[in-house]
């Protein structure tokens, strides 16, 4: 069958053969009750193998990752990260919004909120902080590992339960049918953060404007600029580089004419 799909940021994809078939896993963790430390970080493991008959098959497709539960006096002090054959995702960051808990939350590309636009206990479905795309077409078989970092002391907490729902498609071709421009200014949390010892900042402007993105410390001084020039339409990124400094928060501010915004990072050695 033909059909069309709207994705994310207006991507418009076309299918000429119905787009193939559909399938899912799921797994979870319940009664954990592993303390996370404060500050500190614990972690927690699924182990998943599927027949290498599916995998021949099927591909990884998409990943959703439920947190149901992690219960803390403050949830803004948190990082979630999931990690698979080396590559880690940064689920959720830290939250400008202090408040109990994480309850029944699914972390998913196919969500409609982020999380960072989210409140406490995050109930219901997210994109999370970085896209889990970044795992699709791998071999989705060995350990994935959820890690819970505790950046700020000073609260408790335990994970409870979470849980892992893979998705596999029978891939066919889809085409793309147009270029996607931004029709909005957005700033995007770095990835991956916390990082060591770099990390990459990203933001889209829909015109022509002048940018710069400077790095802060804690008391607010200056650390350093990464750019200054006037950019064209679209997306971009930069990388901060963060080997000679020393563990802490820092911030980076990005303008864009008037447009302007600050967010914040953490840099652990």
């Amino acid at each position: 069958g033909i059909g069309w799909i709207c994705g994310w940021d207006g991507a418009i994809l076309h299918t000429t053969d119905g787009g193939g078939t559909i399938m899912f896993e799921v797994y979870e963790r319940d009664a954990l009750n592993l303390t996370i430390p404060d500050p500190g970080e614990v972690t927690d493991f699924i182990e998943v193998q599927i027949s290498p008959e599916k995998l021949t098959e099927l591909n990884l497709s998409g990943v959703t990752v439920m947190i149901d539960s992690v219960l803390h006096t403050d949830v803004s002090d948190l990082a979630f990260l999931i990690t698979h054959e080396g590559i880690t995702d940064t689920l959720i960051t830290q939250s400008e919004i202090a408040d109990t808990n994480v309850l029944h939350c699914n972390l998913t590309d196919a969500a409609s909120v982020f999380i960072s636009e989210g409140e406490p206990p995050y109930e219901g479905s997210y994109k999370p902080h970085s896209p889990l795309s970044v795992f699709s077409g791998m071999n989705p078989n060995g350990l994935w590992t959820l890690k819970v970092i505790d950046l700020v002391s000073g609260n408790f907490g335990t994970l409870q339960s979470w849980g892992l729902k893979l998705f596999f498609d029978n891939p066919t071709d889809v085409e793309s049918d147009c270029s996607i421009l931004p029709d909005k200014f957005a700033i995007y949390q770095n990835f991956p953060n916390p990082f060591n010892p770099s990390t990459t900042i990203r933001w889209q402007m829909p015109e022509i404007g002048f940018v710069t993105v400077k790095i802060y410390d804690v008391l607010g001084r200056e650390v350093t600029t990464l750019v200054n020039e006037e950019l064209v339409t679209g997306k971009h990124e930069v990388v901060f580089d963060a080997s000679r400094l020393s563990s802490g928060i820092y911030f980076y501010q990005i303008k864009v004419g008037k447009y302007f915004q600050t967010k914040k990072m953490v840099f652990l050695k």
